[in-house]
């Protein structure tokens, strides 16, 4: 059975509200409980030990095996972790980009014994796709130079 797996539109969407028949879907398709969060581009890390209602997180860490967890975007980043013992599930936009919600989903797994982490990204915009402001453009190079390149994950577009 696949550890890792990404949804496309075909399959039913997973947005606001969340249908509860594409989650069964899933689950079944999963053979295990889903749990999902509500995401608000924040930087907590809820950590999930049974399937609970959707905490305010944006990002969900777990030790169970009996437990899949989802992480919903549009045009962010999921960030999808894992190590012999922790999974993780995290939402990054610009937004959990400069708060370090995936740092925190990092230190979080830690602190659950994680020891060697590995990170699958899954599908999300392009640089060539969004555009943003000169503030904002300055405020992500200057905290992330390396999004400073000629393709990069924000651009600045004047209009």
């Amino acid at each position: 059975m696949a550890r890792l797996l990404f949804t496309a539109r075909e399959f039913g969407s997973l947005a606001d509200p969340v249908s509860s028949g594409n989650i069964e879907r899933l689950s079944k398709l999963v053979a295990k409980p889903i749990q999902i969060m509500t995401q608000n581009h924040g930087n907590q890390v809820s950590v999930i030990e049974q399937p609970i209602s959707a905490p305010v997180a944006d990002a969900m860490v777990s030790c169970s095996k009996e437990i899949a967890l989802a992480v919903r975007v549009a045009d962010c980043l999921p960030l999808l972790l894992y190590s012999n013992n922790v999974i993780a599930a995290v939402h990054v936009g610009r937004k959990g980009l400069m708060n370090q919600v995936a740092v925190n989903a990092v230190a979080q797994m830690r602190k659950l014994g994680a020891k060697e982490i590995t990170g699958v990204v899954g599908p999300h915009i392009c640089g060539q796709c969004y555009e943003v402001g000169a503030d904002i453009f300055t405020e992500v190079t200057n905290a992330y130079p390396a999004t400073f390149k000629k393709k990069t994950i924000l651009i600045f577009m004047p209009g």
